[in-house]
């Protein structure tokens, strides 16, 4: 049982779906991220290390990065006043995407 636990680990954990997006986010940022869920959002503050506004409004934050979840076959549509920086699907599901946007 013991020898299967990593494994399951990496199946179960968003860690390895935070650094991929921590290609995209600088450190020490805030992310204003609705809608997200509440695993997600304590991932990228447990793992990456960020100040995530998880009720904050697009229109109204002073984040300069929002993350809005999504899916491979239905990605969120940028939001006025942003621009779309990168997706990245969690390594461990095939439809869970997650889209970066930054102010321009």
């Amino acid at each position: 049982m013991t020898l299967g636990l990593p494994l399951l680990d990496y199946a179960r954990s968003y860690r390895a779906h935070v650094a991929l997006l921590a290609r995209h986010i600088p450190v020490q940022v805030c992310i204003a991220a609705p809608r997200l869920s509440r695993a997600l959002t304590a991932a990228l503050e447990y793992h990456g290390r960020w100040r995530v506004e998880a009720s904050a409004d697009p229109a109204r934050t002073d984040c300069p990065i929002l993350l809005l979840p999504g899916t491979v076959r239905n990605e969120p549509a940028t939001p006025p006043g942003w621009q779309r920086v990168a997706a990245e699907r969690r390594p461990t599901d095939k439809e869970e995407l997650s889209v970066v946007y930054r102010r321009p």
